[in-house]
């Protein structure tokens, strides 16, 4: 058996080495965990260390009774040099307002300890589902979201205007009716006035119509608003589609008001449609009956056309027709009177593809039933 012999001067270099090393990696272990500690333990609990939020107000657009409302959120900040524990974070009023929140993916009224680092932010979400009110007019919901840290008390204010309505979806008329406007109609899907039927709607009325919904007659609908109290048809939406651009004024919302080919005797006065795709459809029928009488009615922001005719007899007086990405106003044939009325188009949604008024004249065989 060989054995190598190692001088002693190497040994004591490698040991040396060993020592330096090792010494360094010690070094670097127990300044990390220190950092590390530090960090954990530079919690502060003076009185002079307090929160900003993103927002001081979080308001809601109105809801609608009984359907949840769009989530808001908004931040938390320490912008302190010492980490903060929240001692309580709770909704003021919430069996009474109905508002909802979540911080920092943790859901409840009341929150208790919460950490906030130095530095750093939390994330808070707001919803709320308002009770019905029973009462025709919007109603101000307020509560508020208080925040205890280290003796201080803290607010984010929380509003919401609530609206009491009639739920309507897939709904069908199929006897005379009268709408009295004491509350809203919010439609889903569709409004359908049958065949022989007549749907009175008093003034002051306002329809709601959700993503896609449509109102088709085939019978009669007589809607008689005033000009303090008009008949509306709209979307339902009431916030805003980007920055401070109401979805109040964005046209295809919602399909249109089509009146089939049996419907006759129709009476808008005093009626504003808008934020449709298709403000309001005629299908063909017999010029020797009146499809409709349009009085101070407006019909604007639509994303395809405003009205459109074929073949009908209809009059119009003091009528405004307005901001359509098509024709503001198409008539196809049949007999139409207008009497002090304006069409103007201003659409600024994309590039139009119309002109503001297209009439047809063209030829149709006599109306009948069969045919139709």
């Amino acid at each position: 058996m060989k054995y190598r012999v190692v001088e002693p001067s190497k040994i004591n270099v490698f040991s040396s080495l060993m020592k330096s090393t090792g010494a360094s990696v010690l070094l670097v272990l127990f300044l990390m965990l220190f950092n590390s500690c530090q960090e954990g333990n530079d919690f502060s609990d003076s009185e002079e260390l307090t929160l900003s939020f993103s927002n001081d107000t979080i308001r809601f657009d109105t809801v609608f009774t009984t359907l949840g409302s769009a989530t808001k959120q908004f931040k938390i900040y320490n912008r302190n040099n010492n980490s903060l524990t929240i001692q309580s974070i709770e909704l003021v009023n919430a069996s009474k307002s109905s508002f909802r929140m979540n911080i920092d993916g943790e859901k409840g009224t009341k929150l208790s300890n919460v950490d906030i680092l130095k530095k750093d932010s939390l994330y808070g979400f707001v919803e709320v589902t308002v009770d019905p009110t029973n009462t025709k007019n919007p109603v101000l919901i307020r509560d508020s979201i208080r925040l205890a840290v280290n003796g201080n008390i803290q607010y984010v204010q929380l509003e919401a205007v609530g609206q009491d309505a009639y739920i309507w979806k897939d709904k069908v008329v199929t006897t005379d009716s009268v709408i009295t406007g004491d509350k809203p109609l919010l439609i889903y899907n569709s409004l359908t006035i049958n065949k022989g039927v007549t749907l009175e709607v008093q003034k002051g009325t306002t329809f709601f119509l959700r993503n896609n919904a449509t109102v088709d007659v085939h019978g009669t609908i007589r809607a008689q608003g005033t000009v303090q109290e008009p008949i509306v048809f709209r979307g339902s939406r009431f916030d805003n589609i980007d920055g401070n651009i109401p979805y109040d004024n964005t046209p295809g919302q919602w399909t249109g008001i089509t009146f089939h080919a049996d419907s006759y005797e129709n009476i808008l006065n005093n009626v504003i449609v808008k934020n449709a795709v298709r403000g309001v459809t005629f299908s063909p029928a017999d010029t020797q009956y009146k499809k409709a009488e349009f009085t101070n009615t407006i019909v604007q922001n639509t994303s395809e056309y405003g009205l459109l005719a074929i073949n009908c007899y209809i009059n119009f007086q003091n009528c405004l027709f307005s901001n359509s990405k098509g024709a503001a106003i198409s008539l196809i044939g049949g007999k139409y009177n207008f009497l002090h009325c304006t069409l103007a188009n201003y659409y600024r949604w994309s590039m139009r593809q119309k002109e503001c008024l297209v009439v047809v004249t063209l030829w149709m065989a006599p109306y009948s039933e069969e045919a139709s």
